[in-house]
């Protein structure tokens, strides 16, 4: 709410200036991100890409990738192996 008040009072160049720092605050927020997963990313896909030259239907496993402290893709291979992921979901869309 201040900065809508600093934006209705403040000189046009100020604002711009604001503007134009905080867009460098950003960006240099995402170059950081993207640096740090950037490694996992490339792993993943590398994963997706042997899956398909294998003529599989490509499956995430983060267990398998050594991917750790995934809480919502901590699934068992086995489970996946069975379906039975596939039917709780289509289960939960029912519902």
């Amino acid at each position: 709410m201040a900065f809508v008040f600093i934006g209705a009072v403040a000189s046009l160049g100020f604002v711009w200036s604001l503007a134009d720092l905080f867009m460098a605050g950003m960006t240099l927020i995402n170059i950081a991100a993207i640096t740090l997963l950037g490694g996992v990313a490339f792993k993943v896909l590398k994963d997706y890409e042997e899956q398909r030259a294998q003529g599989l239907n490509p499956r995430f496993s983060a267990r398998k990738l050594g991917i750790e402290n995934t809480e919502c893709w901590d699934v068992g291979e086995d489970e996946v192996a069975q379906g039975t992921v596939q039917a709780a979901a289509a289960d939960a869309s029912k519902s």
